[in-house]
């Protein structure tokens, strides 16, 4: 048995009061017609509460002052994009600043390696020096142990 119809558009949400007397719509995502509804169950609408989005508050400035805001705001627009730029200006030399910085750190860290290996190659260039110079090397020796001509055994 229905009591009452009623197109609600756009309704996201509906509830049922407790008591089964009422049933209140709610409408959230339509751009005109935000807000909630509350209707009896014969379908007459108690109360609506609608929320307009385009809602501004009343401005604190007097008519006088909106006028001189109006007239100077190309001096304020100019003046602002100036300070923006040099704030903007400011952050990149920090950035390329900072870059820079890490770019020595890198390049110090790399020649500290590039100095290191040349150290230990010219070490390793001694030892094979140090090697040959000596009577038979260690390398040598060991082969002509394990060589299968080998008859000292």
């Amino acid at each position: 048995m229905t009591m009452a119809t009623v197109d609600i558009f756009m309704a996201t949400d509906i509830k049922w009061d407790p008591t089964g007397r009422y049933v209140a719509t709610v409408v959230t995502s339509s751009v005109m017609e935000d807000g909630f509804y509350i209707w009896s169950l014969m379908g007459s609408c108690f109360t609506e509460h609608s929320r307009n989005k385009s809602f501004r508050p009343p401005s604190l400035l007097s008519e006088q002052k909106e006028k001189e805001v109006k007239k100077n705001l190309r001096q304020s627009v100019e003046r602002y994009e100036e300070e923006d730029k040099e704030v903007l200006d400011l952050l990149s030399r920090q950035e390329m600043e900072k870059r820079r910085v890490m770019e020595e750190e890198w390049e110090m860290w790399i020649n500290k390696w590039k100095q290191l290996h040349e150290e230990e190659n010219l070490q390793r260039q001694n030892f094979l020096v140090r090697e040959k110079k000596g009577k038979k090397s260690i390398i040598m020796r060991l082969l002509r142990k394990l060589s299968p001509w080998n008859h000292e055994q």
